[in-house]
């Protein structure tokens, strides 16, 4: 039988290969769920994270080797790249840890998890400060909680919950990120903290913001909680009748 050690040793190594390739990770899960589910929100999430993402890290890139931006230990590891390189010798894997390293400025892994990040923080608090029908209709015309129809009070105050809880979880998932990558020295500290982090985070709002511009960010919410909303139209307690209407 494994010993608690053992298996204590084996779940760190596991996570610490998932933080490897978490970007990776991040694309495949929400590729398959979307395209199982239909669910367009992935599916456009995934537009401008595996497209749009990569396409500006190796402009800004082929920018920082002109202006001779290097990492500071002037190697990389195997760890800075998205996917670990398997090698079958050990003349193959001492090559290639010991192989010289090109000029980054910003890595894929930093700027792919911050853009996601940023997106999914922004999704969070519209949800958090979206406004309820209680405030754009009056009291008079909502159905009333003992006639069995659902309390929006109760309601409004679930989303807020879940959505400050998701918060909160993406701001300590962010912090461990931070670290994680600090520890590896694949970026320099000051274009990471200073220049990635904020860069990517702030057009991950924006391609949320982009995507919510329609819709009612039916096509960006991720927690699917917005295509469950009601507009107050929906729960007005008013009589409807067909009116005939002269071709």
């Amino acid at each position: 039988m494994d010993t608690l050690k053992g298996v204590i040793s084996d779940i760190r190594i596991f996570l610490y290969g998932g933080m490897i390739t978490l970007p990776l990770t991040i694309a495949g899960t929400f590729t398959l769920i979307g395209l199982f589910t239909a669910n367009f929100a992935m599916l456009f999430l995934m537009l401008g994270y595996l497209i749009g993402v990569p396409i500006i890290v190796w402009l800004l890139n082929i920018i920082g080797d002109q202006l001779g931006f290097e990492n500071p230990s002037g190697k990389v590891p195997d760890i800075c790249g998205l996917v670990m390189p398997y090698s079958t010798n050990m003349s193959d894997a001492i090559r290639q840890i010991n192989k010289s390293y090109s000029p980054m400025f910003a890595s894929n892994w930093t700027a792919m998890v911050f853009f996601f990040i940023g997106y999914i923080f922004t999704n969070a608090i519209q949800l958090y400060t979206r406004e309820s029908t209680q405030t754009t209709m009056s009291v008079n015309n909502l159905p009333s909680s003992e006639q069995g129809t659902p309390d929006l009070t109760s309601k409004v105050s679930n989303r807020k919950t879940q959505s400050l809880i998701a918060m909160i979880s993406i701001v300590v998932f962010s912090l461990i990120c931070i670290f994680y990558r600090l520890s590896t020295q694949c970026d320099t500290r000051w274009s990471m903290l200073f220049f990635t982090i904020p860069v990517f985070s702030a057009l991950g709002y924006g391609w949320y913001r982009l995507m919510s511009a329609c819709g009612k960010d039916m096509l960006s919410d991720l927690f699917g909680i917005a295509n469950r909303l009601l507009s107050p139209t929906a729960i007005q307690n008013k009589p409807i009748a067909c009116v005939p209407i002269p071709a």
